[in-house]
């Protein structure tokens, strides 16, 4: 599979170039040790992502959630469009990015079962 040597995203085989920044797609990625202590660690320059959906609004319910216990959250939709746009949903990528130092706590909150409020109405059908 090739990469973007500068944003470090995968692509399918196929493709020749960064959708995101333009720059040619390298077969292999060299080890970032260096890149990621300048840029305060993490996958994405300080932040970390903790999540990755094909979905835009499931990324955006996760980010609200974080966001509502406090915890600063982004959403990064690297979607691959072309026109025609093919009907394949694996090129669908979305993707949530926390700051390094809250990655772990995020996790914890995502993974908690949401609760109901009691007076909440349920559709039966």
């Amino acid at each position: 599979m090739p990469f973007c040597p500068d944003c470090r995203s995968e692509y399918r085989e196929g493709f020749a170039a960064c959708a995101d920044c333009g720059a040619p797609l390298v077969v292999s990625l060299a080890p970032e040790p260096a890149r990621v202590a300048e840029a305060g660690g993490g996958s994405h320059g300080g932040w970390d992502q903790i999540a990755e959906t094909g979905q835009g609004y499931e990324a955006e319910l996760m980010a609200m959630r974080l966001r509502a216990a406090g915890i600063p959250a982004e959403v990064v939709d690297q979607t691959f469009r072309q026109e025609p746009l093919p009907n394949v949903r694996s090129f669908a990528v979305v993707r949530v990015l926390v700051p390094v130092d809250r990655a772990e706590e995020a996790r914890r909150v995502l993974a908690e079962p949401v609760a109901l409020q009691d007076d909440a109405e349920v559709d039966e059908g």
